[in-house]
């Protein structure tokens, strides 16, 4: 197998080498190349890069500041998709990548022929990220197992409200054959909503594909001071750069501060392009929405949320102050608020999508400061055999 892992960037050099070196110190002998695109950073980016010397890396740079989406169709363009052997990867500029990834991906594709590889990992706040989970892993439950799926079946579960689309074969920190993206292209351009991570998820299940899922942290998702959920957490000028950027490149039919909204546009757009048969339940969808997002923004679209989903403004606003009070365990008691919840889950029909988690904690309590510690952390408490994985 021949590897690329790009990684876009914007304005993280502090952060940018550690991406780098996670797939630079990859274990095993494998071809391949990794290509940084760089978004007109102002932060000595291009100076970093262009001082290292390996052929393997391959620097490139727009003529002018792009959105998230176009940055990635950029970048994108320098692929090699001709070579059905060729797997593919766009890696976060301040995640890291496992020194295993290229082992484990080669034994998977040859052994089980699939299109794409995705993975679960946890998800970690760097000490220096002004989040309250500073420091703090969140890890669901990793027992290295692995099983074979057909996307359009998992993907007219994501659309019923089933699923995540998290569970459709990624692209963003997960691996496909290149050979896809010029399969895409023949549908439009690959990104074409404001997160081109969660529109490809829904692109590539689209192609109908038998890829592999692995319950094991091929990659780890790392949350720093620059990163773009921090930042719209925080309502900062990154947030408003990356808003402002992405309206005004990109069609959107619903604000793409709702994060719900968002990614059932991206579905919808999915489903009109690829004209597949695929019914969304919007009334599911409607009740993921007002369970997990936050009651400010739902006030701040209420307007579509009615439209979309033909609810009254004072049920939403209702049913959403529910939601709300029973995720308050402050104010409700822990086991009142269980309780609470599961009674208001059997009234709204809500299946909990509340990914489960094995292991929360302040990891600098045992001396861990770094991303590259915590992927250690993890991989000590995770197990995996390439020769014995098994559908």
């Amino acid at each position: 197998m021949q590897f690329t892992i790009v990684i876009p960037t914007l304005n993280r050099a502090d952060v940018l080498h550690l991406s780098l070196n996670s797939v630079m110190r990859q274990k095993g002998t494998h071809a391949f190349n990794v290509i940084i695109s760089n978004n007109r950073s102002e932060d000595g980016t291009s100076t970093y890069v262009k001082s290292i010397t390996d052929n393997r890396i391959k620097y490139v740079e727009p003529d002018r500041r792009l959105s998230m989406s176009r940055h990635w169709e950029y970048a994108a363009q320098f692929v090699d998709t001709t070579n059905e052997n060729s797997l593919v990867m766009f890696l976060g500029d301040d995640d890291i990548l496992n020194v295993n990834a290229f082992n484990i991906a080669t034994h998977i594709f040859s052994k089980y022929e699939v299109d794409a590889l995705r993975r679960n990992t946890g998800y970690y706040y760097t000490p220096d990220c002004p989040h309250r989970n500073a420091g703090f892993l969140f890890l669901p439950p990793l027992d290295g197992a692995l099983t074979i799926r057909n996307s359009m079946d998992v993907l007219k579960r994501v659309a019923a409200g089933e699923l995540s689309y998290g569970e459709l074969p990624m692209l963003y920190h997960g691996f496909i054959r290149a050979t896809l993206l010029t399969r895409l292209l023949g549908y439009g351009p690959l990104f074409q909503k404001a997160s081109p991570d969660v529109y490809s998820n829904f692109s590539l299940a689209a192609l109908n594909i038998k890829y592999a899922s692995l319950n094991y942290p091929l990659t780890l998702g790392v949350a720093t001071p620059k990163s773009n959920g921090v930042n719209f957490y925080l309502n900062t000028s990154i947030r408003d750069d990356f808003v402002r950027t992405s309206a005004h490149e990109l069609r959107h039919r619903y604000p793409i501060d709702s994060a719900y909204l968002h990614i059932l546009e991206s579905l919808e757009t999915v489903i009109d392009n690829h004209q597949i048969d695929v019914e969304i339940n919007y009334r599911r969808w409607y009740t993921n929405l007002i369970h997990f997002e936050d009651f400010a923004t739902i006030c701040r679209n209420l307007s579509y949320i009615k439209s979309i989903f033909g609810k009254h403004w004072i049920t939403i606003y209702f049913e959403s102050c529910v939601w709300g009070l029973v995720r308050l365990k402050r104010i409700v008691p822990k086991r009142q608020a269980f309780i609470i919840k599961k009674i208001v889950s059997a009234v709204f029909r809500l299946r909990s999508k509340t990914a489960s988690v094995a292991y929360t904690g302040d990891l600098r309590k045992i001396g861990i400061n770094d991303p590259n510690g915590c992927m250690d952390f993890i991989e000590g408490r995770v197990s995996i055999n390439i020769d014995g994985l098994a559908p």
